[in-house]
């Protein structure tokens, strides 16, 4: 429904998403160009929406804008955009860019009390670490509530009352939600594993200047192989295998999956002793390390929790690789 009058058109969401909308999926999966994917925040509708047609708030990460329009084919409802810097829901109300003075911001700057009687927003679950819902009531005098996890739900939520359901609100995080999230981990990985497979070519052959056994050039691309592997176990095998691998702590986790890694790589390509507790000790760190990065994909890490992680592992990890490096002199030398 347009408005009457002087009240400018709300342009339209298409509930279809195009072929470009699936390959700039496919392109923010792969981690590339990620900032900048984004709308223009204000507000939109989809169908035609009425005075009294529901209200929802979203991010202006286009990927969230799209995951959220194509739930709603068939559905009259307003969109109202945020300015969260192109980025999602839950890590903008991290970040506290989707927080109560944006949404009443943007509620002014696009007039939404001219299209709508209502008088209510519906604000996404995961928002609400930022978003303080009473304030946006107290200024604005519109009520809020905030609707379900998942956009899917959002159907189901609006012809149920309103209301979201125990299954609704329940926050899940299932191997097919973490194995989408690893190809962006491998592309941004690369570099690291290029540089990776050349400073062990290139130790290796300083290392057969004093005295080491072998081709260099074998050696080593086995000790690239054994390293690139165990960045592979952080940043694959850890999402992969996330609840069955002890410890809340995603550095542990790591360590863990890549120590084991790293005695069966390690024995694989006939390491000796010392060699191999430095496979094993340096594979611990760098899947610990990749593992840990991963706690900014998850729902369930804590600001706090992740810093106060980073604090304790640090200097474990930096002795780790000082340890690394010495049981690999001796391996060269002994």
């Amino acid at each position: 429904m347009n408005p009457p009058g002087d009240i400018a058109p709300v342009p339209e969401l298409s509930t279809v998403l195009r072929l470009s909308d699936w390959l700039g999926t496919l392109r923010v999966r792969l981690g590339l160009r990620r900032s900048s994917y984004s709308i223009q925040p204000g507000l939109y509708r989809t169908g035609k929406p009425g005075p009294g047609s529901p209200v929802l708030v979203t991010a202006n990460y286009k990927f969230t804008v799209d995951s959220l329009r194509r739930e709603l084919a068939g559905l009259d409802t307003w969109i109202l955009v945020a300015d969260t810097k192109g980025v999602n829901v839950w890590c903008s109300a991290g970040k506290g860019t989707f927080s109560a003075k944006e949404v009443i911001r943007r509620m002014g700057k696009t007039d939404i009390a001219r299209h709508v009687t209502a008088r209510e927003l519906i604000l996404p679950q995961l928002s609400a670490p930022g978003v303080n819902a009473n304030q946006i009531q107290r200024v604005t005098g519109w009520k809020t509530r905030f609707g379900p996890v998942r956009a899917r739900d959002i159907p189901a939520f609006l012809e149920n009352g309103r209301t979201a359901s125990t299954a609704m609100r329940r926050v899940r995080f299932n191997l097919a939600d973490r194995l989408v999230l690893i190809p962006r981990e491998l592309i941004a990985g690369i570099p690291f594993a290029l540089a990776t497979f050349g400073l062990s070519i290139l130790a290796a052959w300083i290392a057969a200047r004093f005295g080491m056994r072998g081709n260099p050039l074998s050696k080593g691309l086995a000790m690239g192989t054994i390293l690139v592997g165990a960045w592979l176990s952080g940043v694959a095998l850890v999402p992969a295998f996330l609840p069955f691998i002890p410890s809340s702590w995603f550095t542990v986790k790591g360590a863990l999956a890549g120590g084991v890694y790293g005695i069966i790589a390690s024995m694989a390509f006939g390491a000796t002793p010392w060699l191999i507790a430095a496979s094993v000790v340096s594979s611990a760190t760098i899947s610990g390390k990749f593992a840990f990065d991963f706690t900014g994909s998850t729902t369930f890490t804590s600001l706090s929790g992740v810093e106060r992680e980073l604090r304790t592992m640090l200097p474990f990890g930096i002795a780790s690789l000082a340890a690394a490096v010495a049981f690999a002199i001796l391996g060269v030398v002994s």
